[in-house]
Protein backbone atom coordinates (compact mmCIF):
# COMPACT_ATOMS: atom_id res chain seq x y z
CA UNK A 1 0.00 0.00 0.00
CA UNK A 2 1.55 3.26 -1.13
CA UNK A 3 1.53 6.78 0.30
CA UNK A 4 3.47 9.99 -0.40
CA UNK A 5 5.12 11.85 2.48
CA UNK A 6 8.00 14.35 2.62
CA UNK A 7 8.36 14.40 -1.15
CA UNK A 8 8.84 10.68 -1.64
CA UNK A 9 6.70 7.59 -2.19
CA UNK A 10 6.51 4.88 0.47
CA UNK A 11 5.25 1.31 0.20
CA UNK A 12 4.17 -0.21 3.54
CA UNK A 13 2.81 -3.75 3.87
CA UNK A 14 1.25 -5.89 6.61
CA UNK A 15 3.08 -8.81 8.20
CA UNK A 16 2.03 -11.56 8.50
CA UNK A 17 0.31 -11.38 5.13
CA UNK A 18 -3.46 -11.63 5.48
CA UNK A 19 -6.00 -13.01 3.05
CA UNK A 20 -8.44 -10.29 4.12
CA UNK A 21 -7.72 -7.51 1.65
CA UNK A 22 -9.86 -5.00 3.57
CA UNK A 23 -7.21 -4.93 6.35
CA UNK A 24 -4.65 -2.19 5.80
CA UNK A 25 -1.20 -1.49 7.32
CA UNK A 26 -2.26 1.93 8.61
CA UNK A 27 -5.39 3.98 9.23
CA UNK A 28 -6.53 7.58 8.91
CA UNK A 29 -5.46 8.06 12.54
CA UNK A 30 -1.84 7.36 11.55
CA UNK A 31 -2.10 9.80 8.64
CA UNK A 32 -3.67 12.43 10.90
CA UNK A 33 -0.64 12.33 13.20
CA UNK A 34 1.65 12.96 10.21
CA UNK A 35 -0.54 15.83 8.97
CA UNK A 36 -0.38 17.37 12.43
CA UNK A 37 3.42 17.25 12.38
CA UNK A 38 3.43 18.99 9.01
CA UNK A 39 0.96 21.64 10.19
CA UNK A 40 3.11 22.29 13.27
CA UNK A 41 6.20 22.41 11.03
CA UNK A 42 7.88 19.62 13.01
CA UNK A 43 10.58 18.42 10.65
CA UNK A 44 13.30 15.75 10.58
CA UNK A 45 15.45 17.67 13.05
CA UNK A 46 13.13 16.69 15.97
CA UNK A 47 13.78 13.26 17.49
CA UNK A 48 10.64 11.23 18.17
CA UNK A 49 9.60 8.28 20.33
CA UNK A 50 6.94 6.08 18.71
CA UNK A 51 4.69 3.57 20.49
CA UNK A 52 2.28 0.96 19.16
CA UNK A 53 3.27 1.27 15.51
CA UNK A 54 2.11 -2.22 14.50
CA UNK A 55 3.63 -2.48 11.01
CA UNK A 56 6.29 0.23 11.18
CA UNK A 57 4.27 2.79 9.21
CA UNK A 58 5.13 5.79 11.39
CA UNK A 59 8.69 4.64 12.05
CA UNK A 60 9.46 4.21 8.34
CA UNK A 61 7.92 7.49 7.20
CA UNK A 62 9.65 9.32 10.06
CA UNK A 63 12.96 7.47 9.70
CA UNK A 64 14.59 10.82 8.96
CA UNK A 65 13.83 11.81 12.57
CA UNK A 66 15.96 8.92 13.85
CA UNK A 67 12.97 7.59 15.83
CA UNK A 68 13.11 5.44 18.94
CA UNK A 69 10.45 2.76 18.49
CA UNK A 70 8.92 0.98 21.48
CA UNK A 71 8.11 -2.55 20.26
CA UNK A 72 6.40 -5.36 22.14
CA UNK A 73 5.71 -7.92 19.41
CA UNK A 74 8.18 -10.12 17.54
CA UNK A 75 5.91 -9.93 14.50
CA UNK A 76 6.13 -6.14 14.80
CA UNK A 77 9.91 -6.38 14.56
CA UNK A 78 9.63 -8.57 11.48
CA UNK A 79 7.14 -6.23 9.82
CA UNK A 80 9.39 -3.27 10.53
CA UNK A 81 12.44 -5.04 9.06
CA UNK A 82 10.55 -5.97 5.91
CA UNK A 83 9.18 -2.47 5.40
CA UNK A 84 12.55 -0.86 6.08
CA UNK A 85 14.19 -3.11 3.49
CA UNK A 86 11.42 -2.50 0.95
CA UNK A 87 11.83 1.28 1.33
CA UNK A 88 15.62 1.38 1.41
CA UNK A 89 15.90 2.55 5.02
CA UNK A 90 19.27 1.97 6.66
CA UNK A 91 19.03 -0.26 9.77
CA UNK A 92 20.68 2.28 12.08
CA UNK A 93 18.07 4.98 11.40
CA UNK A 94 15.39 3.35 13.59
CA UNK A 95 16.27 2.34 17.14
CA UNK A 96 14.16 -0.11 19.13
CA UNK A 97 13.44 -0.62 22.82
CA UNK A 98 11.12 -2.89 24.80
CA UNK A 99 7.95 -1.74 26.61
CA UNK A 100 9.42 -2.37 30.07
CA UNK A 101 12.78 -0.74 29.33
CA UNK A 102 13.51 2.79 30.55
CA UNK A 103 13.32 5.42 27.83
CA UNK A 104 16.05 8.08 27.65
CA UNK A 105 15.02 11.27 29.46
CA UNK A 106 14.50 14.65 27.80
CA UNK A 107 12.42 13.56 24.78
CA UNK A 108 10.57 16.31 22.94
CA UNK A 109 7.94 14.38 20.99
CA UNK A 110 6.02 11.12 21.38
CA UNK A 111 3.59 9.52 18.93
CA UNK A 112 1.19 6.67 19.61
CA UNK A 113 -1.63 4.93 17.80
CA UNK A 114 -4.02 4.34 20.71
CA UNK A 115 -4.26 0.58 21.34
CA UNK A 116 -7.53 -1.26 21.93
CA UNK A 117 -6.35 -2.28 25.40
CA UNK A 118 -6.67 0.65 27.77
CA UNK A 119 -4.30 -1.17 30.14
CA UNK A 120 -1.65 -1.12 27.41
CA UNK A 121 -2.45 2.53 26.66
CA UNK A 122 -1.92 3.31 30.34
CA UNK A 123 1.42 1.48 30.43
CA UNK A 124 2.78 3.07 27.23
CA UNK A 125 1.55 6.56 28.05
CA UNK A 126 3.17 6.33 31.46
CA UNK A 127 6.47 5.36 29.80
CA UNK A 128 6.23 8.34 27.45
CA UNK A 129 5.34 10.80 30.20
CA UNK A 130 8.29 9.65 32.30
CA UNK A 131 10.83 10.34 29.54
CA UNK A 132 9.36 13.58 28.21
CA UNK A 133 11.01 16.98 28.66
CA UNK A 134 8.83 19.56 30.50
CA UNK A 135 8.07 21.35 27.22
CA UNK A 136 7.52 18.12 25.28
CA UNK A 137 4.28 16.75 23.89
CA UNK A 138 2.67 13.41 23.01
CA UNK A 139 0.29 13.00 20.07
CA UNK A 140 -2.09 10.04 20.14
CA UNK A 141 -4.22 9.08 17.15
CA UNK A 142 -7.41 6.99 17.15
CA UNK A 143 -10.44 6.33 14.98
CA UNK A 144 -13.47 8.22 16.29
CA UNK A 145 -15.59 5.05 16.51
CA UNK A 146 -13.07 3.61 18.98
CA UNK A 147 -13.21 6.52 21.41
CA UNK A 148 -13.83 5.71 25.06
CA UNK A 149 -13.84 8.13 28.02
CA UNK A 150 -11.09 6.00 29.55
CA UNK A 151 -8.68 7.55 27.03
CA UNK A 152 -9.19 10.97 28.61
CA UNK A 153 -9.03 9.59 32.15
CA UNK A 154 -5.71 7.86 31.47
CA UNK A 155 -4.30 10.90 29.63
CA UNK A 156 -5.20 13.13 32.59
CA UNK A 157 -3.39 10.74 34.90
CA UNK A 158 -0.07 11.56 33.23
CA UNK A 159 -0.50 15.02 31.66
CA UNK A 160 -1.65 18.37 32.98
CA UNK A 161 -2.98 19.50 29.60
CA UNK A 162 -5.17 17.21 27.48
CA UNK A 163 -6.69 18.48 24.23
CA UNK A 164 -8.80 16.60 21.71
CA UNK A 165 -8.78 17.62 18.05
CA UNK A 166 -11.67 17.95 15.67
CA UNK A 167 -12.37 14.91 13.49
CA UNK A 168 -10.48 14.32 10.24
CA UNK A 169 -11.45 11.36 8.02
CA UNK A 170 -13.28 9.84 11.00
CA UNK A 171 -10.17 10.04 13.20
CA UNK A 172 -9.08 12.30 16.05
CA UNK A 173 -5.96 13.24 17.99
CA UNK A 174 -5.19 13.70 21.65
CA UNK A 175 -2.58 16.43 22.15
CA UNK A 176 -0.93 15.91 25.54
CA UNK A 177 1.39 18.42 27.23
CA UNK A 178 2.77 19.29 30.67
CA UNK A 179 3.85 15.80 31.74
CA UNK A 180 3.38 15.09 35.44
CA UNK A 181 6.28 14.04 37.65
CA UNK A 182 6.74 11.41 40.37
CA UNK A 183 4.99 8.79 38.27
CA UNK A 184 4.54 5.26 39.67
CA UNK A 185 6.66 2.35 38.46
CA UNK A 186 5.05 -0.31 36.29
CA UNK A 187 3.89 -3.15 38.53
CA UNK A 188 2.36 -6.51 37.59
CA UNK A 189 -1.29 -7.02 38.42
CA UNK A 190 -2.50 -10.04 40.35
CA UNK A 191 -5.15 -12.44 39.03
CA UNK A 192 -6.80 -14.73 41.58
CA UNK A 193 -7.93 -18.06 40.13
CA UNK A 194 -11.01 -19.98 41.25
CA UNK A 195 -8.83 -22.31 43.34
CA UNK A 196 -7.36 -19.31 45.18
CA UNK A 197 -4.00 -19.49 43.38
CA UNK A 198 -2.59 -16.19 42.19
CA UNK A 199 -0.99 -15.38 38.85
CA UNK A 200 0.71 -12.16 37.86
CA UNK A 201 0.89 -10.30 34.60
CA UNK A 202 1.89 -6.91 33.28
CA UNK A 203 -0.74 -4.44 32.04
CA UNK A 204 -1.66 -4.92 28.40
CA UNK A 205 -1.39 -8.71 28.35
CA UNK A 206 -4.44 -10.53 26.97
CA UNK A 207 -7.44 -10.92 29.29
CA UNK A 208 -6.70 -7.74 31.27
CA UNK A 209 -6.60 -8.82 34.90
CA UNK A 210 -8.93 -11.81 34.65
CA UNK A 211 -9.08 -15.27 33.12
CA UNK A 212 -11.11 -15.02 29.91
CA UNK A 213 -14.10 -17.30 29.50
CA UNK A 214 -12.58 -19.33 26.64
CA UNK A 215 -9.51 -20.15 28.73
CA UNK A 216 -11.69 -21.11 31.68
CA UNK A 217 -13.65 -23.50 29.47
CA UNK A 218 -10.40 -24.95 28.10
CA UNK A 219 -9.01 -25.50 31.60
CA UNK A 220 -12.15 -27.45 32.51
CA UNK A 221 -11.74 -29.75 29.50
CA UNK A 222 -8.02 -29.91 28.70
CA UNK A 223 -6.83 -33.52 28.49
CA UNK A 224 -3.41 -33.69 30.12
CA UNK A 225 -1.27 -36.69 29.18
CA UNK A 226 1.40 -37.56 31.74
CA UNK A 227 4.95 -37.71 30.40
CA UNK A 228 8.31 -35.99 30.43
CA UNK A 229 8.45 -35.02 26.77
CA UNK A 230 8.31 -31.47 25.42
CA UNK A 231 4.96 -29.66 25.71
CA UNK A 232 4.24 -26.26 24.15
CA UNK A 233 1.91 -23.56 25.45
CA UNK A 234 1.49 -21.65 22.19
CA UNK A 235 0.46 -17.96 22.41
CA UNK A 236 0.95 -18.48 26.13
CA UNK A 237 0.02 -15.07 27.57
CA UNK A 238 0.74 -15.27 31.29
CA UNK A 239 1.30 -19.03 31.02
CA UNK A 240 -1.92 -20.22 32.62
CA UNK A 241 -2.40 -23.22 30.29
CA UNK A 242 1.18 -24.38 30.67
CA UNK A 243 0.96 -24.02 34.43
CA UNK A 244 -2.20 -26.15 34.51
CA UNK A 245 -0.43 -28.81 32.44
CA UNK A 246 2.55 -28.93 34.79
CA UNK A 247 0.29 -29.34 37.79
CA UNK A 248 -0.94 -32.66 36.35
CA UNK A 249 2.28 -33.68 34.56
CA UNK A 250 5.12 -32.18 36.65
CA UNK A 251 7.83 -34.12 34.79
CA UNK A 252 7.00 -32.50 31.47
CA UNK A 253 9.50 -30.26 29.69
CA UNK A 254 7.41 -27.12 29.22
CA UNK A 255 7.96 -24.52 26.50
CA UNK A 256 6.05 -21.23 26.46
CA UNK A 257 5.95 -19.10 23.31
CA UNK A 258 4.33 -15.75 22.67
CA UNK A 259 4.62 -12.89 20.18
CA UNK A 260 4.54 -10.37 23.05
CA UNK A 261 7.47 -9.42 25.28
CA UNK A 262 4.98 -8.33 27.94
CA UNK A 263 3.34 -11.76 27.85
CA UNK A 264 6.68 -13.58 28.17
CA UNK A 265 7.77 -11.30 31.01
CA UNK A 266 4.46 -12.07 32.72
CA UNK A 267 4.81 -15.82 32.23
CA UNK A 268 8.27 -15.72 33.79
CA UNK A 269 6.71 -14.30 36.96
CA UNK A 270 4.52 -17.38 37.32
CA UNK A 271 7.09 -20.19 37.12
CA UNK A 272 9.89 -21.15 39.44
CA UNK A 273 12.02 -24.25 39.08
CA UNK A 274 11.28 -27.16 36.78
CA UNK A 275 12.28 -27.49 33.15
CA UNK A 276 10.57 -24.43 31.68
CA UNK A 277 11.73 -22.61 28.54
CA UNK A 278 10.52 -19.24 27.21
CA UNK A 279 10.48 -18.21 23.54
CA UNK A 280 9.74 -14.74 22.14
CA UNK A 281 8.47 -15.45 18.63
CA UNK A 282 5.40 -15.38 16.42
CA UNK A 283 6.10 -18.79 14.86
CA UNK A 284 7.68 -22.20 15.43
CA UNK A 285 10.58 -22.05 13.00
CA UNK A 286 13.13 -22.57 15.79
CA UNK A 287 11.79 -26.06 16.59
CA UNK A 288 12.64 -29.22 14.60
CA UNK A 289 10.10 -31.54 13.03
CA UNK A 290 8.24 -33.77 15.48
CA UNK A 291 9.70 -32.05 18.54
CA UNK A 292 6.60 -31.77 20.76
CA UNK A 293 4.53 -34.47 22.42
CA UNK A 294 1.68 -32.03 23.02
CA UNK A 295 0.67 -28.47 22.16
CA UNK A 296 -2.07 -26.41 23.84
CA UNK A 297 -3.32 -23.09 22.54
CA UNK A 298 -6.00 -20.44 22.82
CA UNK A 299 -5.18 -18.93 19.42
CA UNK A 300 -5.63 -15.20 18.82
CA UNK A 301 -8.14 -14.13 16.21
CA UNK A 302 -8.23 -10.38 16.93
CA UNK A 303 -5.60 -7.87 15.91
CA UNK A 304 -6.61 -4.81 17.88
CA UNK A 305 -10.14 -3.92 16.67
CA UNK A 306 -9.88 -6.19 13.61
CA UNK A 307 -10.94 -9.82 13.30
CA UNK A 308 -8.12 -11.63 11.52
CA UNK A 309 -7.75 -15.42 11.79
CA UNK A 310 -4.67 -15.57 9.56
CA UNK A 311 -2.32 -15.85 12.56
CA UNK A 312 -4.26 -18.82 13.96
CA UNK A 313 -4.42 -20.51 10.56
CA UNK A 314 -0.67 -20.05 10.18
CA UNK A 315 -0.15 -21.81 13.51
CA UNK A 316 -1.97 -24.96 12.39
CA UNK A 317 0.51 -26.01 9.71
CA UNK A 318 3.48 -25.17 11.93
CA UNK A 319 2.08 -27.23 14.82
CA UNK A 320 1.46 -30.19 12.49
CA UNK A 321 5.13 -30.11 11.48
CA UNK A 322 6.44 -29.82 15.04
CA UNK A 323 4.12 -32.40 16.60
CA UNK A 324 5.54 -35.87 17.03
CA UNK A 325 3.74 -38.98 15.79
CA UNK A 326 0.85 -39.68 18.12
CA UNK A 327 1.18 -36.21 19.66
CA UNK A 328 -1.87 -34.18 20.64
CA UNK A 329 -2.70 -30.59 19.68
CA UNK A 330 -5.54 -29.16 21.76
CA UNK A 331 -7.08 -25.74 21.29
CA UNK A 332 -10.12 -23.73 22.30
CA UNK A 333 -11.97 -21.49 19.87
CA UNK A 334 -15.21 -19.65 19.26
CA UNK A 335 -17.50 -22.08 17.47
CA UNK A 336 -18.38 -19.59 14.72
CA UNK A 337 -14.76 -19.54 13.50
CA UNK A 338 -15.19 -23.13 12.26
CA UNK A 339 -11.52 -24.02 12.68
CA UNK A 340 -12.22 -27.69 12.02
CA UNK A 341 -12.46 -27.06 8.27
CA UNK A 342 -8.89 -25.73 8.39
CA UNK A 343 -7.44 -28.23 10.86
CA UNK A 344 -8.41 -31.29 8.77
CA UNK A 345 -6.05 -30.01 6.08
CA UNK A 346 -3.10 -30.56 8.44
CA UNK A 347 -4.09 -33.36 10.85
CA UNK A 348 -5.23 -36.90 10.23
CA UNK A 349 -7.68 -36.82 13.14
CA UNK A 350 -9.64 -33.83 14.44
CA UNK A 351 -12.21 -34.50 17.16
CA UNK A 352 -14.52 -32.46 19.33
CA UNK A 353 -13.46 -32.75 22.97
CA UNK A 354 -16.09 -30.44 24.49
CA UNK A 355 -18.40 -27.60 23.52
CA UNK A 356 -20.89 -25.17 24.98
CA UNK A 357 -23.08 -22.53 23.36
CA UNK A 358 -20.08 -20.36 22.44
CA UNK A 359 -16.81 -22.31 22.54
CA UNK A 360 -15.40 -25.67 21.51
CA UNK A 361 -12.28 -27.57 22.54
CA UNK A 362 -10.72 -29.53 19.69
CA UNK A 363 -8.13 -32.31 19.79
CA UNK A 364 -5.92 -32.99 16.77
CA UNK A 365 -3.42 -35.78 16.02
CA UNK A 366 -1.14 -36.51 13.08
Amino acid sequence: MKIRFRNRDWDIRRYPVTTNHTLQPWSAADEFMLHHLEEQKIGPETPVVICHDRFGFLACLLSGNNPLLVTDLRSQDKALAKNMAANGIKPDLIRQIGPLDSLPAGQELGLMKVPKSMDLFDLLLGRLAACLAPQGQVICGFMTRHFTPAMLEIAGKYFGEVKQSLAWKKSRLLILQKPKTDLPEVEPEVITLENGEEMRQYPGVFSGGKVDVATRFFLENMQVEAGSGPVLDLACGNGILGKAWLEKAPEAELHLLDDSQLALASAKLNFSGGEVHFHWNDGLEEFPDGFFEAVVCNPPFHLEHEIDISVALGFFGQVARCLGRGGNFQLVANRHLNYRTHLVKHFGKVELVAQNEKFEVLGCRN
